[in-house]
């Protein structure tokens, strides 16, 4: 699928999005404008994301997959390794099974679209209606978190419907979204920043985070309502995103992944030298420090090592091309 300048620049302000929401986790449940900040950013970031990775999986087939299985696979162990020395050097002692099993910082979600892309190689080929498939998945969702399961597996599956809607969507569709009144499409933006600042609390916001089991929220939490609302809030601020993003950024758009595994090193910098004082203005600072490590991770991307370790799949190509 040829590049698309509005999805580029919709990646671009996600990302930035995912790294202004690490830069914010700290010290979130001092400050209730900080949390409701965070969890609103949290609605749909990574449920966009996901949907956008659908929408481009289109006409997967088991080949293109093992291409593409190759290419993430060694990506996810070089920065597996990468984030497994950085953690061992500032004191986490080194566990095996943790290091092979349990994906590192943000690196779940290489894991998760080999999950979800594995999938897609089978089920357009059981022709299951849309509608269907999409309810299917959000029950199997729900059930899932009744058990104890593993927290990334639990993840996977959280975020699964949103990757089904991403996969089944039209280029009509999002045209269509993106005619529709702004005006309107901020208010609903703002009504539901304002229902988050009136209701938002840790456990609506691990349940946004997907990798949470019922067994884990207190009495008088249900679980299975919180995942619901989560899925609307999802959905309905994922539209209002398509409807409101600019397409100015459609450059940097196409250096996402590489700002996505490499800014979780300077995050962890950047709470080391920052003075998290619980202040609302700070959020104002935290939109400075993201802008900055996103500046830093484009500066590096300049350095072809870095892009050879950011898709490393390329040594293995320049090596086959030399043989």
């Amino acid at each position: 699928m040829e590049r698309n300048n509005f999805f580029d620049s919709l990646k671009f302000i996600l990302i930035f999005l995912v790294v202004l929401g690490h830069v914010m986790e700290y010290e979130i449940y001092e400050n209730h404008l900080r949390l409701t900040v965070f969890s609103f950013i949290y609605t749909f970031h990574m449920p966009l994301f996901i949907f956008i990775s659908g929408y481009f999986s289109k006409n997967l087939t088991w080949e293109k997959y093992k291409k593409s299985f190759a290419s993430l696979a060694l990506t996810y162990v070089v920065f597996q390794i990468y984030y497994l020395i950085l953690s061992h050097m500032s004191g986490s002692p080194f566990d095996l099974k943790e290091a092979i099993l349990v994906p590192k910082n943000v690196l779940w979600y290489i894991l998760g679209l080999l999950f979800w892309r594995f999938f897609f190689c089978f089920i357009p080929k059981l022709k299951i209606p849309f509608p269907l498939l999409l309810i299917i998945s959000i029950l199997i969702s729900i059930a899932s978190c009744f058990y104890n399961s593993s927290n990334v597996l639990l993840k996977f599956i959280h975020f699964f419907p949103f990757f089904i809607a991403g996969y089944y969507c039209s280029s009509n569709i999002i045209e269509k979204i993106r005619s529709w009144n702004k005006l309107y499409i901020l208010g609903i933006s703002a009504l539901i920043f304002c229902g988050l600042f009136i209701f938002a609390d840790k456990w609506l916001l691990f349940t946004i985070f997907g990798d949470f089991p019922y067994s884990y929220y207190p009495e008088g939490y249900n679980g299975i309502a919180l995942k619901l609302l989560t899925y609307v809030l999802g959905a309905v601020m994922s539209v209002c995103v398509i409807n409101l993003a600019s397409e100015r950024f459609y450059k940097q758009g196409t250096k996402t992944m590489a700002i996505y595994l490499l800014h979780s090193t300077y995050v962890y910098f950047y709470r080391m030298v920052g003075e998290f004082e619980v202040q609302p203005w700070f959020i104002l600072m935290d939109f400075v420090g993201a802008a900055a490590i996103v500046a830093v991770c484009l500066l590096l991307y300049r350095i072809k090592i870095i892009q050879y370790c950011t898709n490393p799949i390329e040594i293995v190509r320049l090596i086959k091309n030399k043989i």
